[in-house]
């Protein structure tokens, strides 16, 4: 006889149906709003932090005897959690940086996506519900889950709410100039609370590959062993039907 969905026990189909919700309701947003979420800042995100930590002890404290919440701090809960949020990060490899579909999806930025945070934070209520649990008897195990757990969620909470404190700023800076405290961030001049002086500078060059190429139908001449060659001064290349010598070559 084959068992209902929701009956119980609960095992891996209903957990990868309960997150598979909660990432379909995050993608839906996600098309809706059109844009990321906006991780706060400090204070705020802090305060997220606390509200979010009140949630897990509320429900460990008081909801603990019930089935669903006793069940969403199991094993198969975590796998459903972790395999779509490995499978979101994934899809980005499918994906260049600059295409506006997976722009529109969250794929530019996919842990401030809608997706991503609320599959995130399923993880880290089942990785949270998980370690109370655990630590209801201090045995040597249950020290051991807590440390490698505890981290994990310390890891994972601090890298999303943590998010919302990065600020990027362009800096120009030359050698030998005047240290540089003022930099450019939104269009907005923004004064750090150190200077940045440039002492020295080095960069190693490289010689360009040399190819040629056909204007009107865009084709790349290579050579037999089709690649494409190191520009050098007195060098031969049989480039097809043109052979190409470098007499001269100017690398500054």
């Amino acid at each position: 006889m084959n068992k209902k969905i929701f009956s119980k026990p609960y095992s891996y189909t209903e957990a990868f149906l309960v997150v598979g919700i909660f990432t379909i309701v995050g993608l839906f947003l996600q098309l809706l709003i059109g844009t990321n979420v906006k991780i706060p800042s400090f204070p705020n995100n802090f305060y997220i932090l606390l509200a979010f930590l009140l949630l897990l002890s509320f429900s460990h404290l008081i909801l603990r005897k019930n089935y669903f919440f006793q069940w969403i701090s199991t094993a198969s809960v975590s796998v459903a959690s972790i395999t779509i949020v490995c499978s979101m990060v994934l899809v980005l490899a499918f994906f260049p940086k600059n295409n506006n579909k997976a722009n529109s999806l969250g794929f530019d930025n996919i842990v401030t996506s809608w997706q991503m945070i609320f599959t995130s934070s399923v993880l880290l209520y089942n990785l949270g519900l998980a370690i109370l649990r655990r630590m209801n008897k201090l045995t040597k195990r249950n020290v051991f889950f807590f440390l490698n757990h505890a981290g994990l969620f310390i890891t994972l909470i601090s890298a999303i709410l943590g998010s919302g404190d990065i600020k990027k700023i362009d800096i120009e800076i030359y050698e030998n100039s005047m240290p540089e405290w003022r930099g450019i961030s939104n269009n907005k001049v923004e004064e750090l609370d150190i200077a940045i002086e440039l002492l020295d500078f080095n960069i190693e060059e490289y010689n360009a590959e040399i190819a040629i190429l056909d204007n009107e139908t865009q084709k790349i001449f290579v050579d037999k062993k089709n690649k494409t060659h190191i520009a050098e001064k007195n060098k031969k290349i049989d480039f097809e039907n043109y052979i190409v010598e470098i007499k001269e070559f100017m690398n500054d």
